[in-house]
């Protein structure tokens, strides 16, 4: 697929590099929100 027109999209070392950057904003992002969740789950409710 990457060379489906016989051009490279990527070559490994840009793949490499934006991989991962992606996972890592990703697994944070996921990690903040799940988070997030489970502090607003375990706060005593306000009345």
């Amino acid at each position: 697929m990457g060379e489906y027109p016989l051009h490279a999209f990527v070559n490994l070392e840009q793949m490499a590099r934006y991989h991962g950057v992606l996972n890592s904003v990703g697994f944070g992002l996921c990690s903040l929100v799940g988070w997030s969740l489970l502090q607003r789950k375990s706060m005593p409710e306000c009345q």
